[in-house]
């Protein structure tokens, strides 16, 4: 359990992040539609995915099921908080 803790606090604050920007209009800023496209989806889930390629090495010391852990988490927490996000506000 100590182990999948800290994943699940990624998972959580990536979600969100893309939940609070996008309900926000990305938190107010004034900033061009592809750029904070970019900066939601992209840095977000970039940052999250090293995040849990850090973690994952305490699962496994194996560089690609670390890559795999931290593909499928970030793909999972973005699926998640782009669904919510959407669901909630629309498109």
């Amino acid at each position: 359990m100590k182990r999948i803790a800290p994943l699940v606090l990624i998972a959580a604050a990536h979600v969100a992040f893309l939940f609070g920007a996008y309900a926000s209009r990305f938190f107010g800023l004034k900033l061009e539609d592809d750029l904070a496209i970019f900066l939601w989806l992209g840095v977000s889930t970039g940052v999250a995915g090293f995040g849990y390629f850090k973690v994952a090495a305490r699962l496994s010391a194996n560089f690609y099921k670390r890559f795999a852990v931290a593909f499928l988490a970030a793909s999972a927490s973005l699926y998640i908080g782009v669904f919510l996000a959407f669901n909630t506000y629309g498109t």
